[in-house]
């Protein structure tokens, strides 16, 4: 088993990624969302952040 992470900034290139990793016969993937601290800092939606 191999372990493959990948940060992808451009987004819109998900799936053609994903078609590629069905095409090489790789059958499990998880996509994960996530916000970065900094952006978390600077923003009003801020991750469940104290008073």
């Amino acid at each position: 088993m191999y372990l493959l992470v990948n940060v992808l900034e451009q987004t819109e290139h998900l799936p053609a990624i994903l078609e590629d990793f069905s095409r090489l016969n790789i059958k499990g993937s998880t996509v994960i969302n996530s916000t970065g601290m900094g952006a978390c800092f600077n923003a009003d939606r801020c991750c469940n952040a104290r008073d």
